[in-house]
């Protein structure tokens, strides 16, 4: 993917102000929801249009089938095109010791309990397919810490405390220009960076709208 120079660094900051609404025992870094005009003001349009285009690229690719479903499409989606991205894309900074917890993007609304499904219990949380990470850290180490560590074969785990104990991982370094695209469903987590240099990565969730009865998204 495109790199990120140090005047785009420079742009971006004036945006990096608000921590998430979610505990600081879940998650400590900076984000912020990048507009097309924001992200044109800073230069990254280029990397805006990069990861709003990849619902289109999953789409003609067909990567839906990997995952069939009997749920109906929702507007916008349809049933040839039913990957979907929104109109923005999370810009996240983690600075010294700052940390994001094993989580899913779109974890189960009860736990996993295929036995219950008449309680809504194997319903996701919201209708995230696809997590798309940009980095843009130069000259970035093992050595700096802030890994994204994903837990292989977590899909079906009930909480991700037991995607810990039982999945193995990879831990993937937020190198400059470097993309990664993983099921929204998988439990992963940013490790701790050790640097005092700003780690920042752009996010966005590609969607797959149905009538699965899916609650919402709590937390971004």
């Amino acid at each position: 993917g495109p790199k990120t120079t140090v005047e785009q660094h420079q742009k971006l900051s004036q945006y990096l102000k608000q921590n998430t609404r979610q505990s600081e025992n879940v998650r400590t870094d900076t984000v912020h929801f990048l507009k097309v005009d924001e992200a044109v003001q800073t230069g990254l349009d280029n990397h805006f249009n990069l990861l709003l285009g990849m619902a289109d690229h999953l789409n003609d690719n067909q990567a839906h089938i990997l995952d069939s479903t009997d749920y109906q499409p929702l507007p916008p989606a349809t049933k040839e095109r039913p990957l979907t991205v929104p109109g923005e894309i999370q810009l996240a900074e983690y600075g010294l010791d700052d940390f994001y917890i094993a989580h899913s993007d779109n974890s189960w609304t009860n736990g996993y309990d295929t036995s219950n499904t008449d309680s809504g219990a194997v319903i996701r949380r919201n209708f995230r397919q696809w997590t798309c990470i940009l980095y843009c850290n130069d000259d970035w180490t093992t050595e700096m810490g802030g890994a994204l560590r994903i837990y292989r074969d977590s899909f079906s785990q009930a909480t991700p405390s037991q995607a810990v104990e039982e999945c193995d991982y990879v831990d993937v370094y937020p190198e400059n220009g470097r993309m990664i695209l993983f099921d929204s469903r998988m439990v992963h987590a940013v490790l701790k960076n050790k640097s005092m240099t700003p780690r920042r990565a752009l996010t966005i969730w590609i969607n797959r709208p149905n009538d699965s009865g899916v609650q919402g998204e709590v937390y971004y």
